[in-house]
């Protein structure tokens, strides 16, 4: 991660070895693999997605879809975060970001699996966030808008994609989220644990976790 200081260890499919993020063994595999060699672990990204073209939800989307969308966009970032968080705990410090989609908060028709896929991601964040409270690790949902990247292009062609926003945009607002430090200044933005920060081209938007504690 550039000019953060970390140590950055990355999986995905195609790495090697490989990790299928909704695999447990082989992420809980990878985690243990990355404690032998760093000690510890600071920062969680969740980053693995899945989209499929543009179709309406009564016509053409499959039972398939909504399962893969599901076991990449949920299943992984919870397999991760179980074997994560308790590392994180025992520090009493940590970061956790999943990258979700604004489409999780403004739902986008013909890409109903992705969308509900997504908001799920927001509410298992926002779970984790409330049961985190009383630690100083944070857990934070990322939603960006449309990128331009080959996931929009696949969903919307090339010229769409082409109009959206630099991903860079995101790691960079990401790479501020986690360099909040040290704990003392992480304290001070506790209240931003379990919000979904809204990405767009030029503005940030903040959905506030809803809580009905007393």
């Amino acid at each position: 991660m550039k000019d953060t200081g970390y140590q950055v260890f990355g999986c995905s499919t195609h790495s090697t070895p490989g990790v299928d993020v909704s695999d447990r063994l082989q992420v809980f595999r990878f985690v243990d693999d990355v404690l032998r060699e760093a000690g510890r672990i600071d920062v969680l990204v969740n980053n693995a997605g899945a989209i499929y073209p543009n179709t309406p939800l009564l016509e053409n989307t499959m039972d398939e879809d909504l399962f893969d969308c599901l076991q990449t966009h949920v299943r992984g970032p919870f397999l991760m975060m179980k074997k994560v968080i308790p590392v994180m705990r025992k520090q009493n410090s940590g970061v956790i970001v999943n990258i979700a989609s604004k489409s999780a908060v403004y739902a986008v028709p013909g890409l109903a699996a992705y969308s509900a896929s997504k908001a799920a991601l927001v509410v298992l964040t926002q779970a984790a966030a409330k049961e985190l409270r009383e630690t100083d690790v944070l857990c934070v949902a990322v939603c960006p808008a449309g990128m331009n990247t080959y996931a929009r292009e696949k969903a919307y062609g090339r010229e769409d994609a082409q109009r959206q926003m630099d991903p860079q945009r995101v790691a960079d607002v990401v790479t501020r989220i986690v360099t909040i430090r040290p704990i003392e200044i992480r304290r001070r933005w506790q209240y931003v644990g379990g919000d979904c920060i809204i990405v767009r081209k030029d503005s940030l938007e903040v959905e506030k976790m809803r809580d009905d504690r007393v």
